[in-house]
């Protein structure tokens, strides 16, 4: 959302934007942790960014010491590894050993929350125990490329396709108004998805200056 920090973030916000509610049950949405995205009047299928969770990881190796967050790190880092390979051998996913990669993952964060529950410290302990139960609550959704080889294992393409409007705040500020930050929105996510669907930026923007821009049906045709 490329809008100022008096934006709403709520679900009366998104719903503002008109995306989210219109999509589908057959589309997959990625993102860290936006629990609102999870409210049961939207269909699609939620995903969470297993870079930001391994980052997260990162935090109670350098501040706990915890080897079971070592480990939780390296299953990713190892599993992203083995699944390139499989994907660049075309082959589509884990087969029998998926079900092992689930149960070795339960087996970390299990003791992992073991190791967190004795170690008292008041300075992290809380958010370590709050970080691995919601991990364990969403595993399904932090760890669905292993399931789903088409799946993405993170949103950084998105993050970098809207580094462009954050850059303009730290330049500019602000944007005027709330009306013309929602047209710098529009142009952004109407320019960005022709570029990903493989339309120039300039034919996108000729056909938009024109009064004609591209619709949804010729930028992603139906199959």
């Amino acid at each position: 959302d490329t809008r100022n920090d008096w934006a709403h973030f709520d679900a009366d916000g998104l719903d503002e934007d008109g995306i989210l509610q219109f999509l589908t049950v057959d589309t997959t949405v990625m993102h860290d942790h936006n629990k609102i995205n999870y409210n049961e009047k939207y269909r699609y299928t939620n995903v969470e960014c297993i870079v930001h969770g391994q980052r997260d990881g990162y935090k109670y190796i350098q501040i706990a010491h915890r080897a079971e967050a070592q480990e939780y790190v390296d299953f990713i880092t190892e599993t992203i590894k083995e699944r390139k390979k499989l994907i660049g051998q075309n082959v589509s996913g884990f087969g029998e050993k998926e079900k092992e990669l689930f149960e070795a993952l339960d087996d970390i964060l299990s003791r992992w929350r073991k190791a967190a529950e004795k170690d008292e410290n008041r300075y992290y302990q809380h958010d370590e125990l709050v970080f691995v139960d919601r991990i364990k609550e969403y595993k399904e959704n932090y760890f669905a490329w292993i399931r789903d080889f088409s799946l993405p294992t993170s949103n950084s393409l998105s993050e970098r396709a809207l580094r462009i409007a954050k850059s303009k705040t730290k330049i500019s500020g602000q944007f005027f108004s709330e009306e013309t930050s929602g047209f710098y929105a529009d142009i952004l996510s109407y320019v960005e998805t022709c570029h990903r669907n493989g339309i120039s930026e300039y034919d996108a923007l000729k056909r938009l200056y024109e009064g004609n821009p591209y619709s949804i049906q010729e930028i992603i045709p139906e199959e």
